[in-house]
């Protein structure tokens, strides 16, 4: 076929070819796409190599899907530049109806990325710096362990008065006056009903406040959460400091220790609750 300026002869098929078909997209570079849009010759897609597809924008490649022709298994989609990835942002309530395993979602109730692995969705860490968290229970004060569903569970029954309990380490990076916010999962068998877990935090700073201080302390403000469904899973928003980033009035600073004691308050639900230690987060911005 001629070109616009009728000066030269372009290349469509070649039909010597036995591979004729496979010739009909040129490969293209990130100037002139292989398949482009019209008028806009380097945004489109475009072969950098043997089994590679880039996806180009104004010339300059966004992403590249590599596949191996060792399986499957090999293959995967680079993503280019210094960005980011954009996940979808939604509630709690706005999860997908039909979930399947894999996928991931930024939740805003949370402020935590989660992703539903094993029929549950799960807070995959992140958010501010969590993600690490360790409890242990004293005497005989603590909940039941046990396995549901591939993880390990702490059956907090109703009016028992169990608790767990962790230290968190502030980050070096922490800005003063900025809240710092623990998130909890838990989920019920029952259908509907409330639930409810809050926490006690304790500031300790080193070189000032000794261990077993419970001088600045504050009882979390957390309302009860409502279940719609059996087993559905709810995240319980831990305030360890005020809108101001205080315990007692006292500033947090990064390096400080905060003492959390994790306990089940007063709900409706009559069903021992299951809280999900691993899925513990934390936000401190």
């Amino acid at each position: 076929m001629r070109n616009a300026a009728n000066n030269a002869w372009l290349q469509i098929l070649d039909f010597t070819s036995t591979n004729a078909v496979s010739q009909i997209v040129a490969l293209g570079s990130t100037a002139a796409a292989g398949y482009q849009f019209y008028g806009d010759p380097n945004t489109g897609f475009y072969s950098p190599g043997a089994d590679l597809v880039g996806l180009l924008v104004g010339g300059t490649e966004l992403l590249r899907a590599i596949f191996s022709a060792s399986g499957t298994n090999n293959s995967y989609i680079d993503f280019k530049g210094t960005g980011s990835l954009k996940l979808p942002v939604g509630t709690t309530a706005q999860r997908p109806s039909s979930p399947v395993a894999g996928q991931i979602r930024l939740n805003s109730d949370t402020n935590s990325v989660e992703g539903y692995i094993n029929s549950l969705w799960t807070g995959l860490g992140g958010g501010g710096g969590g993600g690490g968290i360790r409890w242990s229970s004293l005497g005989g004060t603590g909940p039941v362990d046990s396995e549901e569903y591939g993880e390990i569970v702490c059956l907090f029954g109703a009016a028992l008065a169990q608790e767990l309990y962790t230290t968190v380490v502030v980050p070096q990076s922490y800005s003063a006056g900025k809240q710092i916010v623990m998130y909890v999962e838990a989920y019920s068998p029952s259908s509907s009903n409330t639930q409810l877990f809050q926490a006690q935090s304790i500031l300790i700073r080193p070189g000032t406040t000794a261990r077993d201080s419970t001088t600045n302390q504050r009882t979390t403000t957390n309302t009860a959460v409502t279940n719609d469904n059996a087993k559905e899973s709810t995240i319980h928003t831990l305030d360890l400091t005020d809108a101001s980033g205080q315990i007692n009035s006292v500033a947090v600073a990064a390096g400080d220790r905060i003492k959390v004691r994790l306990y089940r308050g007063t709900d409706a639900d009559t069903a021992d609750l299951r809280l999900v230690p691993s899925s513990t987060d934390l936000k401190f911005s």
